[in-house]
């Protein structure tokens, strides 16, 4: 798993619309508006691409597949985490991975 930790504003969905229509692998978003705005960064930055090249699912949609895929990208991964844990107050996440060169925690 590989971890973009980067500031807001600075291409991390770009990033993955971009990997998605290379290696065909869906992008989960935490809501309606990040499926839309997957979809006009496709429109506006790949005009030349049809829309059927770009799979999108908002969480909720994609907890509900029967047949999920292999891969996935996530798109503000700790809001759907938050998300779907709702009923719990989520103190600490932590995090690790070999492609990534450090983990993080958050502490409130």
């Amino acid at each position: 798993m590989k971890i973009l930790d980067l500031p807001r504003l600075t291409g991390k969905t770009y990033h993955l619309v971009r990997l998605s229509i290379k290696n065909n692998i869906p992008i989960i978003t935490y809501s309606w508006a990040g499926k839309e705005i997957c979809y006009h960064i496709l429109k506006t930055e790949f005009p030349y691409i049809e829309k059927e090249k770009l799979i999108v699912y908002e969480y909720k949609e994609y907890l509900k597949l029967k047949n999920k895929p292999k891969k996935i990208y996530i798109d503000e991964g700790l809001e759907i985490l938050k998300k779907i844990f709702n009923e719990s107050k989520i103190d600490v996440v932590t995090y690790s991975s070999e492609d990534y060169d450090k983990t993080s925690i958050w502490l409130k």
